[in-house]
């Protein structure tokens, strides 16, 4: 098969825009909708209580009559009150790795999983993964998304080696030494632990592209990857409720979301109104090909922004980056402080890992917070906490308020603790990056 070929499988859909893509998407819903209250009585109960009726959903403009599905209804219903396809149909139950809370069951059927590879191809495909060296997808394995979609992804395109994160490191570095793998994927935890612990000359191995994600990666987390790497670091974007949804070229302009299967709106979280374009807001995605569970408007709880074209040319549209979440962005005193905020001040500070934790408890009656840090191996303490809280308060004029201008609650306080002490719970591969102890 040419290359031309390969790429019009792998980047279907990528030439769908204006009305095209519209016909294809409203097609999609209203087959999508009628078939989830029909099969799963929780769901139609939920339209009901809005007062929606599933044949009244016609085009995109019926979208915003419809409720939005949120992971209570998941949890609360699991497993099987959720599902809306035949229990005969659903191939395995997958879950997540429980960092924002309880773990969400989510099923996958037959027909789906096929589909759910075929993104996940795309995604890695539209990174510039290739099939011309061994793909090394380093993840943990189990009952959890990760292994599932990126595995099975990347064996549609090439040879790859299923690498539990959780082996000893020194199995880690006799594989990369063995295999010489031309492409890397793994989240940005892993990947700076690659770096730190297992003695690889990167450089010389030869990656052509190294792939993260599952957690955010920071501008300055990115740069030092790509040095250690040497070679271009991407990032993807999926989750375990919907798959992977989109990817980053290397324009590196934000992430194409692949609009063919999912429709992505950007809402107030509050009040789930529609923000301005290109205005910040709550993502709610509408996949429209899993027929396991409705996933119909669900609330992400990631804050992103939609964008314009790519100048790479696909047709893909752009969303942002992960610009934090509804849920664990923090209110501090009267500040509002995101995951990256933190992430990049962190990541500014050469003697600090990548792995942190934010935590918010009370003192009295004010909010007092604890930036809990790795020091690299070697790095001495003197000077980084002082460092590491002016380049947070770079990143949050409201921190700057409310600490030094109004003076209402203390400066985080830096805690170092030593390498590897902070690492991911339940075999996932987030770590829990805030933690609110306030009991609110």
């Amino acid at each position: 098969m040419s290359e031309a070929a390969v790429r019009r499988e792998f980047l279907a859909g990528s030439g769908l825009r204006g009305e095209a893509l519209r016909r294809l998407q409203e097609r999609k819903l209203r087959s999508l909708v009628r078939a989830a209250a029909r099969g799963c009585p929780a769901y139609e109960a939920l339209l009901r209580s809005h007062g929606v009726h599933p044949a009244e959903i016609r085009t995109l403009d019926d979208l915003p009559r419809l409720p939005v599905v949120e992971k209570s209804h998941i949890v609360e219903n699991a497993p099987w009150g959720w599902v809306s396809a035949p229990q005969s149909t659903i191939a395995r139950f997958i879950e997540s790795s429980g960092s924002t809370g309880k773990p969400k069951l989510i099923a996958v059927s037959e027909q789906e999983k096929k589909r759910i590879f075929e993104l996940s191809a795309r995604s890695f495909y539209l990174s510039g993964v290739r099939g011309d060296g061994v793909i090394y997808p380093a993840l943990p394995h189990g009952p959890w998304a990760s292994a599932f979609f990126v595995q099975n992804g990347c064996e549609r395109i090439g040879p790859t080696v299923p690498a539990e994160m959780s082996l000893p490191m020194a199995w880690h570095a006799e594989r990369l030494k063995a295999y010489r793998p031309k492409y890397l994927i793994t989240s940005p935890s892993f990947a700076a632990k690659l770096v730190e612990e297992s003695g690889v000359d990167f450089p010389a191995l030869g990656l052509k592209r190294a792939v993260v994600g599952a957690e955010g990666c920071g501008k300055r987390q990115r740069s030092r990857l790509e040095e250690a790497f040497s070679t271009t670091v991407l990032q993807g974007y999926g989750c375990t409720e919907i798959g992977v949804a989109a990817a980053e070229c290397e324009e590196k302009s934000g992430l194409h979301y692949f609009a063919d299967e999912y429709i992505i709106e950007v809402v107030d979280p509050k009040t789930r109104e529609p923000v301005a374009p290109g205005e910040k807001g709550e993502m709610l995605v509408t996949c429209l090909f899993k027929d396991s569970m409705p996933m119909i408007r669900y609330a992400m709880r990631d804050m992103i922004s939609l964008l314009g074209e790519c100048s790479c040319g696909l047709g893909y549209p752009l969303m942002s980056h992960i610009l934090g979440r509804s849920d664990d962005m923090m209110t501090l005193g009267a500040a509002n402080v995101y995951p990256h905020q933190v992430m990049d001040a962190v990541t500014s500070v050469p003697e600090l890992s990548e792995r942190f934790q934010f935590i918010v408890s009370k003192r009295g009656l004010r909010d007092h917070a604890v930036l809990r840090a790795e020091l690299r191996p070697g790095a001495r303490p003197e000077g980084v906490a002082a460092r590491v809280l002016a380049a947070l308060k770079a990143q949050s004029s409201e921190l700057v308020y409310v600490t030094d201008k109004a003076r209402m609650i203390a400066d985080p306080e830096v805690e170092f603790v030593p390498p590897g002490s902070l690492a991911p719970s339940g075999g996932g591969l987030k770590l829990r990056r805030f933690v609110d102890e306030r009991g609110m």
